[in-house]
């Protein structure tokens, strides 16, 4: 007999994980990627553009972008995204298809979540 609990299922899923049941037997595979912060991070650090604001405010230059103490670059509260076209892609594959979509600055839940709360 084989029990579900959805909340796990729906989390492994949002990790990415993959599921294979044959007999009395199941095989998950995952994959372990850098996250989204980390991708964005190590991207800035390779923008010629944003490396001359990041100098600029470290100079105290310029007060409308901030770094975080993980050396991520901001322009008020927003995080500054590179002009990657793969990066800007990822983000809004992970926007749009992940299971768990809420809103930074809220605790409102989407459609996505609705049914198990």
């Amino acid at each position: 007999m084989i029990c579900y609990n959805v909340e796990y299922l729906i989390a492994l899923r949002a990790m990415d994980v993959h599921f294979s049941v044959g007999g009395d037997m199941l095989l998950a595979t995952m994959q372990v990627k850098p996250s989204l912060k980390d991708k964005i991070n190590d991207a800035q650090d390779k923008d010629p553009y944003l490396q001359k604001v990041k100098t600029k405010v470290q100079e105290g230059k310029n007060n409308q972008f901030i770094i975080q103490d993980d050396g991520m670059l901001l322009n008020g509260k927003r995080v500054c995204v590179p002009n990657v076209e793969e990066l800007r892609t990822e983000i809004m594959h992970e926007a749009h298809y992940t299971p768990y979509a809420m809103h930074h600055c809220s605790t409102k839940m989407y459609r996505d979540l609705r049914p198990y709360y």
